[in-house]
């Protein structure tokens, strides 16, 4: 009786591995023979029997048919499924862990996850031209999961997360891009920017922008616009002394700039224009010298703004804004000939 038991046991296991095998010996025909939609029913068959779902063999094929239906060049089966490129993921990555000494089909399945990289990259920019931004997205993170350090991908998938209005990943990704130590800065520079923009003016983090800005000039000390977007961040939030020190700085480096001087004058001006209004709202009875100590502190403030505001008239010799202070300044210097020079540029500029 016993051995009648054992002979049907072995009899049925041999016919659900038999059974298993041909599941997977036909999926392996039907892609050979390129006829991907055959290939995929029988792979999903063959998964789910518990003893080809242990064999390296079958998740190697598993994803080799997915990432086939992901690339598919006819363009007969890509649609067959939306997430090929993730199953292809799938399918690979157990084929790889079911060979713990990676022998095998280890090298096989890892040589394809390389490839599934740029299948990923591609299906997101078909997705993106459908206007499927978030299977666009998707696919862009997985070809970033494969290549973590890829510029093309940490790029794109920046660029995809702010159009997928994904703020916190657009930031996420774009600070991994700028960290990459192999990227020159010049590559980099548009992307320090957008991201001080986003997280100032978009996302309302004001500190977080700072802390972006100040990166970059560790990176690359020259860059004028750093200076430019620190000092404006202080600037509106109503820092004005630490938006000063940024253009200051950024105006002795760049003196042909005309943001960071002009912006760099306005300020000494406004600090004159300041002690004016405190001498005019002076007690009467106060001693005359007090009022001339603050009248000489107001001259040397307009005396300090002078140099800034010359050189930013330099770099845009059209800017009214810049003739006007450079007009007023002159008069209170006792500067009347370069004073008068300046009201008729102002009035052959039409003011």
């Amino acid at each position: 009786m016993k051995r009648t038991v054992l002979s049907i046991f072995f009899l049925i296991a041999g016919i659900l591995a038999a059974y298993a095998q041909g599941g997977l010996g036909n999926a392996i025909m039907a892609y050979e023979a390129g006829k991907l939609d055959q290939a995929k029913a029988a792979i999903d068959e063959a998964i789910k029997h518990p003893k080809a779902s242990t064999k390296s063999k079958t998740w190697y094929y598993y994803g080799k048919i997915y990432a086939g239906i992901a690339s598919d060049p006819t363009g007969l089966f890509v649609n067959l499924d939306k997430d090929a490129t993730f199953k292809a993921y799938e399918g690979f990555k157990k084929a790889m862990e079911l060979e713990p000494e990676k022998k095998g089909y280890y090298d096989d399945a890892k040589a394809e996850m390389e490839q599934l990289y740029a299948i990923a990259l591609n299906r997101a920019v078909s997705f993106y031209q459908e206007q499927d931004i978030d299977n666009a997205l998707k696919n862009l993170e997985l070809s970033l999961s494969i290549q973590p350090k890829d510029t093309t991908a940490l790029i794109y998938s920046a660029a995809m997360a702010y159009e997928a209005d994904q703020k916190d990943k657009y930031v996420t990704y774009t600070k991994r891009f700028l960290e990459l130590d192999d990227v020159p800065y010049e590559k980099k520079a548009e992307h320090y920017y957008n991201l001080i923009l986003v997280l100032y003016g978009e996302m309302k983090k004001p500190e977080e922008a700072i802390a972006i800005a100040e990166m970059g000039l560790k990176e690359n000390p020259k860059d004028a616009r750093l200076y430019e977007l620190i000092a404006a961040i202080y600037d509106e939030q109503g820092e004005t002394d630490k938006a000063l020190e940024y253009y200051t700085k950024g105006a002795e480096l760049f003196p042909d700039n005309f943001v960071l001087n002009a912006n760099t004058g306005f300020a000494y001006y406004n600090k004159a224009v300041e002690v004016a209004e405190e001498v005019e709202s002076m007690d009467s009875s106060l001693k005359k010298s007090e009022v001339e100590a603050k009248l000489k502190q107001m001259d040397e403030l307009l005396k300090t703004a002078l140099p800034y505001l010359e050189r930013a008239h330099q770099a845009k010799p059209d800017n009214k804004d810049v003739i006007s202070l450079l007009a007023k300044i002159y008069y209170r210097l006792k500067m009347e000939d370069k004073g008068k020079a300046m009201d008729a540029k102002l009035k052959a500029l039409g003011n």
